[in-house]
């Protein structure tokens, strides 16, 4: 018997001995009829099939899945009746030593609308509501709809197939939009790799129902995008990408997102972005310097606007993340590098305090 592409994670007979169930990688769970040779097939469970274990009345059948989820399958229906889940890990099949996966992080993105509900960031396909304060998992929100491919040898062996992961993401200050980057990854062998961006704007409903109103493929060109937020106040996104440039999004009704302006600071790699809690300011990591862009009404900068340039010391560590602290009307804002970590007055620019750490 053959069918499954990728490797066979758990076997297990159903009690009365006539039927084989097989599960693994692709996440499909397989009934093989022994006497028959039929098939049955239960795709996008929702993660690599770790084990499964038939239920001794043999009604239903409990799947231990790799996205930190049990799963329990109607043997009537041969479908999925209930589950109890955590907060999903990063499946460390999909990590690669390419330089873009480098920039895969998961990140817990406070829901404004919803205190103590958090979306989980980082995974493949989908971005994850979770109630952290009820230890609860609420909802998946898919953005982009691909069965989860988990290929490998063996268990430290990573996925040389095609992968999907959301990558950046950011909510608008009134719990209206939702916007991802989501990356898709074609391995066909060891030296070809086909990368594709995708920039999705989704609405949100009354109801918290997704709508994606606009996409941009590659929206940097052939770089990486870095970072990703949203204006405090206005309908504003600000990207960032690995060659240096800055690209301010507008939405100019209701679905129609659109790029108004793209700056940079010579050319040099910008890591991170964070707009002031006023709205007033944007702060970008360029290398080694500190960039403050002044915004004007509509949330960007002027037409051949020039930043205020902060210095990091040393030089030669460059700023891969800034954070303004605070509250509105803090003049201080974070910027941390590999080994160090200043804090600045943007008021006076000068350095309000410093660390030094070894990693």
């Amino acid at each position: 018997m053959h069918w499954h592409a990728s490797s066979v994670l758990s076997l297990a007979y159903t009690n009365e001995g006539n039927i084989l169930l097989s599960g693994g990688s692709e996440a499909v769970l397989v009934m093989w009829e022994l006497s028959t040779g039929r098939r049955r097939f239960l795709p996008r469970v929702g993660g690599a099939i770790l084990s499964i274990s038939p239920r001794p009345s043999g009604t239903s059948y409990a799947l231990t899945c790799g996205d930190n989820a049990v799963r329990f399958v109607s043997a009537a229906s041969f479908s999925v009746v209930a589950q109890v889940r955590g907060i999903r890990p990063v499946d460390p099949f999909h990590q690669s030593s390419t330089s873009r996966s480098k920039l895969a992080k998961v990140a817990l993105l406070p829901d404004l609308k919803s205190p103590g509900v958090a979306l989980v960031v980082g995974l493949p396909n989908i971005i994850q509501a979770y109630d952290m304060w009820r230890d609860e998992h609420l909802a998946d929100i898919v953005v982009s709809a691909r069965n989860e491919l988990f290929t490998f040898k063996d268990r430290a062996t990573p996925s040389e197939g095609t992968t999907c992961k959301v990558q950046l993401a950011c909510l608008s200050a009134d719990g209206s939009f939702l916007v991802t980057l989501d990356v898709l990854r074609a391995k066909p062998s060891d030296d070809v790799e086909f990368v594709t961006e995708t920039l999705r704007f989704n609405s949100i409903d009354r109801e918290g129902k997704f709508r994606v109103v606009a996409k941009a493929e590659n929206p940097h060109g052939g770089a990486y995008t870095t970072s990703l937020v949203f204006h405090p106040h206005l309908n504003v996104v600000a990207t960032s990408s690995s060659e240096g440039s800055i690209d301010f999004w507008k939405l100019r009704n209701e679905s129609d997102w659109y790029c108004s302006r793209s700056i940079g600071y010579r050319g040099f790699r910008c890591s991170s972005l964070c707009f002031s809690k006023d709205g007033s300011l944007l702060a970008s990591a360029c290398g080694p310097v500190l960039a403050l862009w002044t915004l004007n009404e509509d949330g960007i900068t002027d037409i051949d606007a020039d930043p205020r340039i902060l210095c990091h010391s040393p030089t030669n560590e460059y700023i891969t993340c800034v954070s303004f602290t605070g509250s509105t009307e803090s003049p201080l804002v974070i910027a941390l590098s590999s080994r160090s970590l200043h804090v600045w007055n943007v008021i006076t620019g000068s350095v309000w305090w410093s660390a030094r750490y070894v990693k």
